[in-house]
């Protein structure tokens, strides 16, 4: 604290400035204002017996770019690998893990995750890493926990729709995972 005797006045300047603004507050009318609302949390705790990497959590796969004349000869693009890394698991919770891919159905053909954009014609397709195709919404089968990490693989590839007459623009699909725990 600062001795008045250094700062001569300096009291009085702050008791002054302190009754200045309680005058202009009370002359304006204005009187601090008080709500009282509430908050309320909820959520679940679970034991899952493995955590999702963040990396993995929220990914963006980019693929590859995918020339209209390959769909002249091929239904299907070449692959893009993608994966989901669990660690920390405690497999005296869950020996097995199952995973689900959710996401819109194409309307040409439900076995395909839609796209959109002004790509038109195209699908997304996915496959595990024993070349099973990943039908959207269809629980996968269970994979052996084996560890404390593991990593899980697929890949993607964009399908046509249409056969031939693809027209190109860009395009994008959004697909939740879902995993569950044996």
């Amino acid at each position: 604290m600062m001795a008045e005797s250094q700062y001569p006045g300096y009291r009085r300047r702050a008791l002054l400035t302190a009754s200045v603004l309680g005058c202009v507050l009370s002359l304006s009318g204005v009187t601090p204002a008080q709500a009282s609302t509430e908050v309320e949390f909820s959520g679940t705790l679970v034991a899952d017996p493995c955590q999702v990497d963040l990396v993995s959590a929220n990914q963006t796969v980019e693929m590859w770019p995918v020339a209209t004349s390959t769909f002249i000869n091929h239904e299907t693009s070449g692959p893009k690998d993608f994966a989901i890394h669990l660690k920390d698991c405690d497999l005296s919770l869950g020996a097995q893990v199952s995973v689900t891919f959710l996401g819109e159905k194409d309307s040409a053909n439900p076995d395909l995750f839609a796209v959109n954009g002004t790509a038109q014609g195209i699908a997304l397709t996915i496959f595990d890493s024993s070349g099973k195709r990943i039908i959207p919404d269809e629980q996968q089968r269970a994979e052996a926990l084996s560890g404390t990490e593991m990593t899980l693989k697929w890949q993607a590839r964009v399908q046509s729709t249409v056969g031939r007459d693809v027209t190109e623009g860009e395009y994008q699909s959004t697909i939740t995972f879902s995993l569950e725990y044996e």
